[in-house]
């Protein structure tokens, strides 16, 4: 067992949870995704969330070992459970980082972004679009992974626009823009890194 890989996974998971739980939740800061997607179909189709999450992410599971293997596919079997237990961990804490808004956007998407490198470094999906995002970039190793989960993410807050409202959107936009940048950049040092070796 690769402990560096698992615990890269963890620490992934312990920055995005905790930027979850305890800001973007609390401060209902939104930032796309599977469980946004899920709410707004939800709404529209009339199915409980929690079941359109689950459909979802079983499928992006299936997604994940087919397009990026099994490396991956048991990375983010790590990547799921570790989500799952801490972010329950973290939300019955209570604990909650109040900030005004914007520093609240800004802070949650360095820690989401950080968090999101830690686990494609290990090679792990955190079973979100990031899945989608690494099995487009296999296929065409032009498309930035960073910037292709920004894109998704975009996508959904814009189909979500009548449910969040467009100041929720604009904060959202900022926090993908910026977890991108973060992402992207984390990516390129490492690229560049092991170029160098």
């Amino acid at each position: 067992m690769n402990f560096r890989k698992y615990a890269d996974i963890l620490a992934g998971n312990l920055l995005i949870t905790f930027c979850y739980a305890c800001i973007t939740v609390p401060n209902h800061i939104i930032n796309g995704g599977v469980t946004s997607f899920s709410m707004v179909t939800a709404k529209l189709i009339n199915v409980p969330t929690v079941y359109l999450v689950n459909g979802i992410t079983l499928l992006l599971l299936g997604l994940c070992y087919i397009g990026l293997g099994k490396e991956y596919f048991l990375g983010t079997i790590f990547s799921c459970f570790s989500y799952l237990v801490l972010f329950n961990v973290f939300s019955k804490t209570g604990f909650t980082v109040q900030l005004p808004k914007i520093a609240s956007v800004l802070i949650s998407a360095l820690g989401v972004g950080t968090g999101y490198f830690l686990c494609l470094h290990a090679k792990a999906t955190t079973v979100g679009f990031d899945v989608l995002a690494l099995i487009f970039h296999k296929k065409k190793e032009k498309l930035n992974v960073a910037y292709t989960m920004g894109a998704i993410n975009l996508a959904v807050m814009l189909y979500g626009g009548f449910t969040f409202g467009v100041l929720a959107i604009a904060y959202g936009a900022i926090f993908v823009g910026i977890q991108s940048i973060v992402l992207n950049k984390l990516q390129t040092i490492e690229s560049k890194t092991e170029m160098g070796k």
